[in-house]
């Protein structure tokens, strides 16, 4: 599995019986082919299946494709119901790919048992889409990247009246990043319409997410909230997945996304030294941004320090620290440059 596109292919014999408690939704039974494969790339692998016209009778059902390590462990997986024949239907399967990676899996239900099982043959092509980032890199998108998302996060449904099927996609890439707070910028360089945002997320290979920022941005000749920040709890890869919508405009913009890691922790847990930045001038330091709080969330004894002190006033910087006893915490503020 490489950058180039890599192809495999299946003959009715090489589906063997296999049993999966991933996989409920078998009629006929349940059969698989495995593959090994080495990764030359990290990224999100597509695996498409196509029938071989005239190899068979029948089309091929298919219900999932495994990556698996070399204990024949599952590493990332996409499960669902496809066929391949004269029509497709489904039969494009998305999933992580990491060096962990040396077999592949293709799952199918034996539909036509009846009449002898599986009976054509056909082509797998196998292509990694983008390569693995890191906290320091940056991502793209085009309008090729989106696809329509199959559900809808309901703190992205609720950002505004556009956000609703079927004019929510989303675009995903695969990330490693250390424990710490991570910021994606969205700059738009080029397209007739601003790409108009709803969040971002990590989600781990058992499809959970496990930190988010859902939030309305606009990238395009102006930038509303382009900025969205990521609290990493544990460091690792996991699937780094946008939102945006097209019902309010087209979506065929170009840019890029800025991936930097803010602020890590390091083994023993003591953030390495912060840098807060000041807003002056139109330029910013984003590097380490002060972030917007919602009025309701600004804490009582804030605004009771000052009655100057209004909530659209505070802005707001988080770190993650591990604490692994009882002790103290000592935070200093030193300035270092600036106006005020």
């Amino acid at each position: 599995i490489g950058n180039a596109v890599s192809n495999d292919t299946w003959q009715p014999s090489d589906f063997v019986a296999v049993e999966n408690d991933q996989i409920t939704d078998v009629v006929y039974g349940l059969v698989a082919k495995t593959s090994d494969v080495y990764c030359q790339t990290e990224g999100i692998a597509t695996v498409t299946l196509s029938y071989l016209a005239g190899s068979g009778s029948r089309a091929l059902h298919t219900l999932g494709v495994e990556l698996l390590d070399e204990n024949g462990d599952v590493v990332s997986a996409d499960y669902h119901r496809g066929s391949t024949g004269y029509s497709h239907s489904n039969n494009v399967y998305k999933l992580p790919v990491t060096n962990e990676v040396k077999q592949i899996r293709y799952y199918a239900d034996n539909y036509d048992a009846q009449y002898g099982g599986i009976d054509c043959s056909g082509t797998i092509t196998i292509v990694v889409e983008k390569p693995i980032l890191s906290g320091n890199s940056a991502d793209t998108w085009e309008p090729a990247h989106w696809s329509v998302a199959e559900a809808i996060p309901a703190e992205v449904a609720a950002l505004t009246e556009y956000f609703v099927a079927p004019y929510v996609k989303t675009s995903e890439s695969l990330i490693e990043l250390e424990q710490g707070y991570t910021s994606f910028t969205f700059v738009y360089e080029a397209g007739q319409a601003a790409l108009r945002i709803g969040g971002v997320e990590l989600v781990d290979f058992d499809g959970n997410v496990v930190a988010s920022d859902y939030h309305y941005g606009l990238a395009g000749a102006s930038l509303t909230d382009n900025v969205y920040n990521i609290s990493v709890m544990s460091a690792g890869k996991y699937i780094l997945r946008y939102y945006c919508e097209n019902k309010s405009g087209a979506n065929n913009s170009n840019g890029n996304v800025d991936i930097r890691s803010i602020a890590s922790v390091d083994a023993n847990g003591v953030n390495p030294q912060t840098v807060w930045c000041h807003i002056s001038s139109g330029e910013v330091d984003m590097s380490a941004p002060f972030m917007a709080i919602a009025a309701a969330d600004v804490p009582q004894g804030v605004l009771a320090l000052d009655e100057a002190i209004q909530p659209s006033h505070v802005r707001v910087m988080e770190r993650i620290v591990n604490v692994t006893e009882a002790s103290s915490l000592d935070i200093e503020f030193s300035y270092v440059a600036g106006k005020n």
